[in-house]
């Protein structure tokens, strides 16, 4: 085995080898928490918001497509790794992703459900002072100019694909109430008949 290969080999070894240390000292082994992720803090809210307003599945659907294109477009447009879904990387450098990655996702969902927009404000600001935390605010407000503008271009880009007036919102299938509307009424089951009994036209 290569000077190298032994090296490595070293290396992949030695979490292992910390862990079985601290087993056998007693000793505590202190795991450091990861900063929030923006982009998964947002899908986990734009999930809360559709089922919040009853979105139809048809709804929802271009609600996710609309926010994971913004979002996307967003990040990718401060240092671009990726060719673009739509719109070209246009960002200050110094910009943050993750400031970008909320306001995007932000102004998709507050354009989409207005009647929701003060539980999303609370949201934002809450993102955006845990991002201030560590980053330096010259660059939180780039990236949040960034992330409004991309969102912006989405929206505008989608504003003709015959989505107006917004489709009603879903009920559960016709004729079964749906596990909420069961909840509600105490658990009790109660089923559509028709109004008039259904009769065989075969003798």
């Amino acid at each position: 085995m290569s000077i190298a290969n032994r090296f490595r080999s070293a290396i992949q070894s030695l979490p292992l080898i910390t862990l079985l240390a601290g087993m056998l000292t007693g000793s505590p082994i202190w795991a450091v928490a990861a900063a929030p992720d923006p982009v998964l803090q947002w899908i986990g809210i734009m999930n809360s918001t559709v089922i919040t307003a009853n979105s139809s599945p048809l709804v929802t659907t271009r609600v996710v497509a609309l926010v994971s294109a913004s979002v996307f477009d967003a990040v990718n447009g401060i240092h671009p790794g990726y060719k673009p879904l739509y719109v070209r990387p246009n960002a200050l450098g110094y910009a943050s992703q993750s400031a970008a990655a909320l306001q995007a996702a932000y102004v998709i969902l507050s354009t989409v459900y207005p009647s929701q927009a003060g539980s999303l404000g609370a949201a934002r600001d809450a993102s955006i002072a845990a991002i201030r935390a560590t980053e330096r605010d010259k660059s939180v407000q780039a990236g949040l100019a960034w992330g409004q503008t991309v969102a912006n271009s989405i929206l505008v880009l989608r504003s003709t694909d015959g989505f107006a007036p917004p489709v009603p919102p879903f009920v559960g299938a016709l004729g079964i109430e749906t596990s909420r509307q069961r909840w509600a009424s105490g658990g009790r089951h109660r089923w559509s008949m028709p109004s008039e009994p259904v009769r065989n036209s075969q003798p």
